[in-house]
This record gives structure tokens, sequence and C-alpha cells, in this order.
């Protein structure tokens, strides 16, 4: 992994800043990338635009448990399930989280119980820590190289960036993706398919800044609050088949806004011949019904998610008004065990509660998968019916 790609992102509740500030100032000293809202955050910055896109960079989170965040509703449930999230993406499974007990006879978060655990208080807790981050990114290196040599599909990234001042101003930083394959040499184009789309959101932000409002802007102002943002930041390609997703991060902010947006693009290919899979509808022969079928299962999923991040009333009806058409699920990604449905803030769920993700597991939807796709996807032999297969394979649970 490239030195950009080996942050690691410091979780933690406000609380407890006076113990963790000394932590993170260990692992900078050891030479570790720590990324601490306290010490990176500029005056004027968006707060929440920065730590979100921080987030998804990251390639470690250290989250630490204490009396004090436990005791702060859903704050525990809902960092830790974006971080196990995100660990998938990750390509293994307990690479990505690395939880630090603060208190000692803290109550653990079901969610993490079965991980293994630093404690604060043991003797040789700085160097423990420091081992484990090396360690994870260490694996995470290596895993990427497996999925890779497993797919024979290279990928790298590389950055762009621009900043133009003005009222406003615009700045952007983007992950542009480069693909290369000697038995799928058509995949070098998928980096100019993913390239141009993303220009084509920075040519929009651009046009902003040619509509200036003097009442609204001026060079007195911080420039942070006076310039349009957007940050484009990759997940680890996810190769099912021979058909490959990519999705992004997509985090934007319109100076003066009242918060920043946060959202996912996916790019979807079949590799040989290359074909973008531009709408999910088009994977299916029997459209109809197989909508039917994700609408049911994102939705039990939905509100099941949000009532165990401590939400006490689950809106409904907000769920079933963002999973209406073909058009809600317009962000997806092919994953191991099913198809997986993304969800920008507002659309499943009120702002605070941040994306939503759910996992429509293959067997749910195989039998209206239309043929090509079902031997694309290698689910040919996924049973008709559900719950049922024409030959043994193991697919786990449906759910993220």
């Amino acid at each position: 992994m490239g030195e950009d790609e080996q942050l690691v992102f410091i979780s933690y509740t406000s609380g407890d800043r006076d113990r963790v500030e000394p932590i993170a100032d260990a692992l900078i000293a050891s030479g570790v990338d720590a990324w601490m809202d306290k010490k990176r955050l500029k005056a004027g910055q968006n707060w929440d635009f920065e730590i979100r896109r921080a987030l998804d960079k990251a390639a470690v989170l250290v989250v630490f448990i204490s009396d004090k965040s436990v005791t702060k509703r859903g704050y525990v449930q809902r960092e830790i399930r974006l971080a196990l999230e995100k660990a998938e993406e990750k390509l293994v499974d307990d690479i990505y989280l690395i939880p630090v007990l603060l208190d000692e006879n803290v109550t653990v978060p079901d969610l993490i119980k079965d991980l293994q655990f630093i404690r604060y208080n043991d003797e040789a807790f700085q160097e423990h820590l420091l081992d484990a981050v090396r360690h994870q990114l260490e694996r995470l290196g290596l895993a990427i190289e497996v999925a890779q040599n497993e797919a024979e599909i290279s990928w790298q990234f590389y950055s762009h960036r621009e900043f133009r001042d003005g009222i406003p101003g615009c700045e952007a930083d983007f992950r542009l993706p480069r693909l290369s394959s000697t038995k799928h040499p058509m995949v070098s184009q998928i980096g100019d398919i993913v390239r141009g789309e993303l220009f084509l959101e920075l040519a929009d932000l651009r046009y902003q800044t040619l509509l200036p409002d003097p009442e609204e802007f001026n060079f007195g102002q911080d420039k942070y609050r006076r310039t349009h943002t957007l940050d484009a930041s990759p997940q680890t390609p996810k190769v099912k088949g021979r058909i490959l997703s990519l999705a992004y991060w997509l985090h934007s902010y319109y100076a003066r806004a009242a918060h920043p947006n946060h959202g996912v693009s996916t790019y979807c290919f079949l590799v040989d011949p290359l074909c973008y899979i531009r709408s999910l509808e088009m994977i299916f022969a029997d459209a109809t019904v197989a909508l039917d079928a994700i609408r049911s299962e994102v939705r039990s999923h939905l509100v099941t998610i949000q009532g165990e991040d401590g939400d006490e009333h689950v809106d409904r009806d907000w769920i079933e008004r963002g999973t209406e058409t073909w058009d809600d699920f317009r962000a997806f990604t092919f994953e191991e065990k099913g198809i997986k449905l993304h969800f920008p803030p507002y659309q499943v769920a009120p702002y605070a509660a941040g994306p939503q993700t759910a996992l429509v597991g293959y067997e749910k939807i195989a039998a209206f998968v239309s043929p090509v796709f079902k031997s694309a996807l290698d689910i040919e032999y996924v049973g008709l019916g559900e719950g049922t297969f024409s030959t043994p394979i193991e697919l786990g649970e449906t759910g993220v």
C-alpha cells in the first residue's frame, strides 16, 4: 500500500480526549499516520465533513471504549457497525478494527465481544498497540495482494488534487483507479470510465463557482467557509466471478451549507467482454418480481438495523419511500454472498444516522437473474426457491 493508504483513524468520545490524546501522540512519534480530530482539524474547517472523509480513507480504525462512550446512546453501536462493514471492504474480516478498553470493567458491545482487545492498564500497553497497528497494516497489504492474484486483475490508485481560491472557491481530492490484467485486458478501460464519471461531478462543482453571490461570500471570510469541496475515496474493488465492483465514498460540502453531504457512487462491470452495468435492473430476466424481492429484503434489514442502533422509533414510512423504485437502488456492489445496496443520508433514515447499507443474499434473487449474469456471478447452482440449493453451497446469513 502507498503511504496515503495507511491512515489510522482514532475513534473516541470527547469525554476521553485527555486520555486518548497522549496515545495518539505516541503513535505519531513512532511513525504512524494517526488521524485524531483535535490534531488534524483546522480553524474554519467543517468538522463533520473532515471526520467522515478521514474515516473512509482509513486503513485501520482504533476505537477507544470506556464507561463514558458506552453510556452515550447509539455512539458505540454506530461507530463499530461502520467499522465492521469497512472491515469487509478491506477483504479480511479482522484486520480493520482494533478495540482498546480504557476502563477495566467496561461493558463490551456485543458486536465486537469476540475480537482481541488491548487494555489501557496493561503494563506494555503502548508497545502492544503499536505492534497491533503495524500488524494490521501489513495484513491488509497482503490481503489486497492475494485478492488481486485470485482475480488476475491488478489495481492501484493515484491522486488528483486541485484548489482554486475564490468567492466561492473550489477544492477537489480524488483517488483515481488504474487497472490492468493479462487475462482480461479490457479492464484497463474501467479507469477511463470511472475517471470520466468523477470528473463530470467535479465539472458540476466548478460550475457553482461561476455563480458568486456578493451577499454570501467575500475574501474576508475563512477560505474553508467559502470553498466548495468534493472528495472521492475508493473502497477496495470486489471481484465476484467475472464481475468487478468499485464503490466510491463521495463527500461534498457547498460553502455556507448547513452540513456536508455523504454518498456512494458505484461502478460495476462484466470484465470480459467489458460491459458497464449501469443499473441493477439490467441483470434480471424478471425485473418486476426481482424488485419486489429486493424491496422486501432491504426493508426488513433496515428496520432491524436501525432498531439495533438505538433508535426508539424506526420510521418505516421513510424506509419505504426510499426503497420504492429501481432508481432507489442505483448504488450497488456485487459481494461474495449477495448484492449490497448503499443509501446516502436522508434516503432511508435521518441525516444523523449516516449512510445505510443492506445485503440481499443471492439465494433470495437468483431465480430472477438472467442466465448470462448467473454465469458471470458463479451463482448458477443457487436454488430457484428460497433456502433451496441445487448443489451444496455455503452462503451464510443474509444481512450486513
